[in-house]
């Protein structure tokens, strides 16, 4: 799955689409295995499918923005500092055309600067890798143009065989669906035109549903439409909803019937796919669930790849722990890290001997674990730096401001000794592929070194999920009759400000 959002806070929901899908993916009764690409640029995604044998993907879901833009589209986007005027790896320069053309909009490197990706270029990209299904929930992937023009559809009739020619060329250009199909695949499901974002949410849920019940793609994507049909409420802007006939939206095309070639686990393969599902780690149900922080993942995210180690930090009920025990869950689920190591220090006063132990438990076999515990310390740490700088990794480690014995933190100190060799080892990864993030309520000064500038400042909730929150805590403690009142009372307004969407505090509070 490539899920792009380059305008991050001024975007859709990093998470609108892939939450649900990963949810799904618990109560599925197929065995499935997602991919989130990170980061979301056009550069990651050529290099991502060079290192993936051809056929390993069953189906390739573009999570994006799209849109038809004629050159001179193009040419003022840059000018607006919305495109990037050299689009970069694996892209030539775009060429002055004529009429218009489908692209799909990728992350540039920074927040706002988006890469276009034209339709022949992502089919070219796509050929050989033999993925049998590509969906699209960008907007205007499988719109259709009829003659020339600024980018309106229009329609021509009996015209001659030589304009019809030319016009199903002009079509054969602007939909993103035909030039994948041309580039071998089974099927391709896109949309037809622009789409809101709850249409897309609800049509790929169905759709996925449907799938991992076993059913046919033909049959999931048509029950998908069909609860497009029954259900025609959509959010609007302002939090109004407004009814639309958008069913007709999503546009299926294909060839031959969708072969998935799946076949059945040997014994040593079951065996071995429940012990992986059975060692993943699974979060801790915060008290009303896991609400929003879709925007602070993105975001946290991003800097990890920019600089492999992080500092998280955030004032007391902020829910930092909340959040990383789900980060260590979500990317397992969708393979941001081979494993992850968490060591909270509101537990016990880890030491650099006990870290040592415990990450070597699960990086090693038996026989190579056994010859690293036997090891001196110096040799461990520089062996164990060398596998993690290699790999990708999660390092996790939290409530650090106990080490120094902050006030308000749980006493589990660590002696400046200790702390130089955590300091030492944490040194070793800068710059490899193990991602690192510190969680603290302070600036953990005696780490600077290894995190730098690259800090992650947590806030409470943003307005809508605070919302929902609120709402969650009121279902629980008050009667349906009165809940319309509180949530007009003044003094309730006052109180949601005053709490400014701290998780812990709004629980405390509003109860």
């Amino acid at each position: 799955m490539v899920t792009a959002r380059p305008n991050e806070d001024s975007d859709v929901g990093y998470r609108t689409i892939s939450r649900p899908l990963v949810e799904l993916i618990d109560n599925s009764n197929l065995p499935v295995n997602i991919e989130l690409l990170r980061p979301a640029t056009y550069e990651a995604l050529c290099k991502h499918l060079e290192e993936k044998r051809s056929g390993y993907y069953h189906i390739i879901h573009f999570d994006t923005h799209g849109a038809l833009l004629s050159y001179e589209n193009i040419q003022q986007k840059i000018k607006t500092n919305r495109f990037l005027f050299q689009r970069g790896y694996g892209l030539e320069d775009l060429e002055e055309y004529p009429g218009v053309k489908t692209f799909l909009i990728f992350e540039g490197a920074t927040k706002g600067k988006a890469i276009p990706v034209e339709a022949s270029e992502l089919a070219n990209l796509l050929t050989n890798q033999n993925i049998p299904v590509c969906i699209l929930n960008a907007c205007q992937s499988g719109k259709q143009i009829r003659g020339q023009g600024d980018g309106e559809t229009r329609e021509t009739r009996g015209q001659g065989d030589e304009e019809e020619a030319k016009n199903q060329e002009i079509i054969r250009e602007t939909s993103l669906g035909s030039r994948l199909m041309a580039a071998g695949m089974q099927m391709v499901v896109a949309m037809g035109y622009s789409v809101t974002v709850s249409a897309a949410k609800l049509m790929m849920q169905q759709l996925y549903q449907h799938l991992f019940e076993e059913k046919e793609i033909t049959t999931a994507i048509r029950l998908g439409r069909k609860e497009l049909f029954n259900i025609k409420q959509r959010q609007a802007y302002f939090n109004y909803t407004i009814d639309l006939e958008d069913w007709l939206l999503p546009v299926t095309y294909y060839n031959r019937p969708v072969d998935l070639n799946l076949r059945n686990f040997e014994p040593k393969e079951e065996e071995k796919y429940w012990e992986s599902i059975g060692s993943q780690y699974r979060a801790p149900s915060p008290e009303y669930g896991f609400i929003g922080r879709d925007l602070e993942i993105l975001k946290i995210e991003k800097k990890l790849l920019e600089h492999n180690i992080l500092l998280l930090q955030g004032m007391g009920g902020t829910g930092k722990t909340t959040l990383l025990n789900y980060l260590r869950e979500w990317w397992q689920r969708t393979n941001f890290a081979v494993d992850l190591f968490y060591f909270g220090y509101d537990e016990k006063a880890w030491t650099l001997e006990q870290i040592l132990f415990e990450i070597g438990k699960q990086v090693y076999r038996r026989f190579e674990q056994a010859n690293f515990q036997t090891m001196n310390q110096a040799a461990q740490v520089q062996k164990l730096a060398k596998t993690l700088r290699t790999q990708n990794y999660v390092l996790m480690l939290d409530n650090l401001e106990s080490v120094t014995g902050q006030q308000l933190a749980i006493q589990n100190t660590l002696t400046e000794s200790e702390q130089k060799k955590i300091r030492e080892f944490l040194n070793n990864l800068v710059g490899g592929k193990t991602k690192v993030v510190l969680g603290s309520r302070g600036g953990e000064e005696w780490l600077q070194n290894t995190f730098k500038n690259n800090i992650y400042r947590l806030q409470g909730l943003d307005p809508e999920s605070r919302s929902v929150l609120a709402e969650k805590i009121l279902e629980r403690h008050v009667a349906t009759n009165q809940r319309v009142k509180i949530r007009q009372d003044d003094n309730f307004q006052r109180l949601m400000k005053l709490l400014a969407g701290y998780p812990l505090a709004m629980e405390g509070g509003i109860s």
